[in-house]
């Protein structure tokens, strides 16, 4: 099944009806479109639409919902390099970032999604409970209408993934792109056309995030920054909307004495400067035993000083996304400079080259450096030296909200025992923090569906619903919520069938009425 490219993904798109929300390009700032800024009221019409969608999309069954979202993980693969352009020219990737870090792990996910959802089960057995002689089923049901705010620089994997797993679970979907990524956010919107889904049931929304909440939803999912988190958090408290938080870590890696300080090298820049270090997972700090320091901070500065001194430099350097991002930079880089940490690479920002940072080497740096507590998101790479393994553990526990963690070491044994020791959900041995794609994420057993819902940090028992349905099988009904004197003897009875002797629950079970089968003899050939 064929079809040709929206031309809606052409960069250059200038649109003409309402637009309020200008897209730029962050490199070169030369406008690339715009798209139309909803109202309140707008906002509340779309939501309602989805949920009148949903309703009619809930009624079709699961085989049917991935054979319609199943086409688009071939249109992607066809068209990944248009849509790695667009991302290079709105967010400032570069086009080889985006390829490896947006688009290839969506065609993973993607799949690996389909594996996955093949063996969900909505209806699960029947259970007994003879405690209040009642049997129950539980199946999951789709929540209704959940919305997704990615971040910036993130703006085609993490929503692509999250939304066709709530569509396949069986809900609507509203997306509500940043503002610094609104045409990537409509190429979603586009690429969903091609899975023929009911009318209204994704929607793309820009506006004020509260007529969002005011709407009624489900389930927010936001990823972003902590203080534009701790907001909504507090908004949707008030409409006792749920909420996901998904905010960047400040994520340490620790170089121990005995590491290969060649390759701990290329991980510190890859972690710290890939995407100019505007992923959730990014390297921000880097902790080095004192005795190789030395070396380790001289192979860092030479290999930043290879992607600083290339000959076409300004085009392989991935922009910030934000001005404001420019200056909470420097104002960490003067911070760190002004009590006694040494630029060993970088620190300026390249003429004419719109948001670019270098990446940038900083060292002899302690945790009064508000480089080394707060979150950067961005191309700065600090570095400080410890005495003790024990202590650049605490180091690095020292901070809240840690999503990934490196530790470097030839002893295997050692390394995997302080690993335990950090505070992170995911610990790389010899590995950068940051990974590119996700050639792990295959088939669909329970071990890859929760690597999976690790890597987009959703998962079906989010976006569903638990319900219980009980039942009594018999006529006669032991209605254990009715209070009154006949049956204080048998609340008695189901106490003591709770006991730990086995004899005892025996004679209270026989009591209540249960009747156990006798076992048949065994036949022994002679």
């Amino acid at each position: 099944m064929s079809h040709s490219l929206p031309q809606q993904l052409e960069p250059t798109l200038v649109r003409t009806h309402r637009a309020l929300v200008r897209s730029t390009s962050p490199r070169t700032g030369r406008p690339l479109g715009h798209v139309p800024l909803l109202r309140d009221d707008e906002i509340r019409s779309t939501v309602a639409r989805a949920r009148d969608a949903q309703r009619q999309w809930s009624e079709v069954p699961l085989r049917e919902r991935r054979a319609r979202l199943r086409p688009l993980q071939d249109y992607l693969a066809n068209h990944q390099d248009r849509f790695a352009r667009l991302l290079s020219l709105e967010v400032g990737m570069t086009r080889q970032d985006a390829l490896r870090a947006e688009v290839l792990p969506t065609l993973h996910a993607l799949g690996a999604l389909h594996d996955m959802t093949g063996k969900w089960r909505h209806e699960g057995s029947v259970h007994r409970n003879w405690l209040a002689a009642r049997f129950s089923t539980e199946h999951r049901r789709p929540l209704g209408v959940c919305a997704f705010v990615p971040c910036p620089s993130t703006p085609f994997f993490l929503p692509t993934v999250r939304t066709l797993l709530a569509l396949l679970a069986g809900n609507a979907v509203v997306v509500k792109p940043s503002r610094r990524a609104s045409l990537v956010g409509e190429s979603l919107s586009e690429l969903l056309q091609i899975a023929r889904l009911p009318d209204g049931l994704f929607q793309l929304v820009t506006g004020p995030g509260r007529a969002l909440l005011d709407a009624g939803l489900e389930l927010v999912h936001f990823t972003g920054s902590s203080g534009a988190a701790r907001r909504l958090s507090a908004a949707a408290a008030e409409t006792l909307t749920p909420v996901m938080i998904d905010v960047a870590g400040k994520s340490p890696m620790i170089v121990l004495a005995d590491a290969d300080l060649d390759a701990a090298a290329d991980a510190a820049v890859w972690g710290a400067f890939h995407r100019a270090g505007q992923t959730l997972g990014a390297t921000e700090r880097v902790y080095v035993h004192h005795d190789v320091a030395p070396a380790f901070e001289a192979r860092v500065a030479k290999r930043t000083h290879e992607l600083l001194g290339g000959p076409t430099r300004d085009a392989e350097l991935p922009a910030v996304c934000t001005p404001s991002d420019l200056v909470r930079i420097r104002h960490q880089l003067d911070d760190a400079v002004s009590r006694g940490g040494r630029i060993l690479a970088g620190g300026h920002r390249p003429p004419g080259a719109g948001l670019v940072f270098e990446p940038t080497v900083v060292a002899g740096v302690n945790h009064e450096c508000i480089c080394m507590t707060e979150n950067t998101y961005g191309p700065l790479l600090p570095i400080m030296r410890f005495q003790d393994d024990e202590r650049a553990i605490a180091l690095a526990n020292a901070l809240p909200r840690v999503r990934r963690a490196s530790l470097w070491s030839r002893n295997q044994r050692r390394s995997k025992m302080l690993a335990r020791g950090l505070n992170a959900p995911a610990v790389s041995l010899n590995d950068a923090t940051v990974v590119p794609a996700l050639p792990s994420i295959v088939g669909g057993d329970p071990i890859h569906a929760q690597r999976l819902e690790q890597a987009i940090g959703l998962g079906l028992h989010d976006v569903t619903a638990l319900q219980r349905i009980q039942w009594t099988p018999t006529r006669r009904q032991f209605r254990w919520w009715w209070k009154s004197d006949s049956q204080r003897d048998r609340w008695a009875e189901l106490a003591e069938a709770l006991a730990n002797s086995r004899q005892t629950r025996t004679r209270a079970l026989l009591r209540l009425g249960v009747r156990f089968r006798p076992r048949g003899r065994r036949s022994h050939r002679e």
